[in-house]
């Protein structure tokens, strides 16, 4: 296939997603289910630009998946924590059994139940935060916080991700980077825009690039595509 040719949004997409699997390759040698729900390659990519370039060392992440196996690795590789949200048992088993043995002694994985919870004057459905809120306050700043849960792809729960911020930003580092997975979805770009009048800070809008928005807070580094 003449990739060159691919001029299309979907097309750019997917050759950045085939540049950035060619990259990430090396964190996982073995097959993982790969599904339309996971984070694209090239957000993962970004996610992992981020920790080595930045020096993350303290990541949380909001659902739990084929990201979980890649970021602990990097982070098995360069030092830190991860912390990954699941509303589901038996989905936090499923993903753990994919990690090494070290990449299992760097994760920390909270079960956490959705509860309804407001947001921007509608009901979410978000993790509940005494499950989340003890863990966190007792690890370090979060300098990496990737948000790709909970489910939030139907009406009436679109704004389903929108409480992490009120929940989470004590707990932010001033140099801080978040990533929300889905932005071309309308509810996450609502979600995106409240965040940044929020911070104070607007987002950059990576839909074609790696199906994101990201927030840079503070000083940092480029790891963008």
């Amino acid at each position: 296939m003449n990739y060159a040719s691919l001029n299309s949004d979907a097309g750019l997409a997917l050759q950045h997603d085939i540049l950035a699997f060619q990259a990430i390759s090396r964190i996982c040698d073995r097959f993982l289910p790969w599904t339309s729900s996971a984070l694209r390659p090239a957000a993962v990519q970004i996610a992992l630009n981020d920790i080595l370039v930045n020096r993350r060392r303290m990541v949380v992440e909001l659902g739990s998946g084929i990201s979980t196996v890649f970021i602990a690795g990097m982070i098995a590789e360069q030092g830190g924590q991860l912390i990954s949200v699941e509303h589901e048992r038996d989905w936090i088993e499923q993903v753990r059994s994919w990690l090494t043995p070290k990449q299992r002694a760097v994760t920390t994985f909270v079960h956490a139940p959705l509860v309804a919870r407001p947001f921007q004057n509608e009901t979410a459905v978000w993790y509940d935060s005494s499950f989340v809120g003890k863990l966190i306050a007792d690890a370090p700043a979060i300098d990496l916080l990737l948000i790709d849960g909970p489910p939030a792809y139907q009406q009436p729960h679109c704004l389903n991700r929108g409480p992490a911020l009120d929940v989470l930003r004590p707990y932010l580092a001033a140099s801080a980077a978040i990533l929300l997975d889905d932005i071309n979805r309308s509810g996450e770009q609502c979600v995106a825009r409240t965040w940044s009048d929020q911070l104070g800070c607007e987002f950059r809008n990576l839909a074609v690039e790696a199906g994101i928005a990201l927030w840079t807070l503070g000083s940092g580094n480029n790891i963008s595509q």
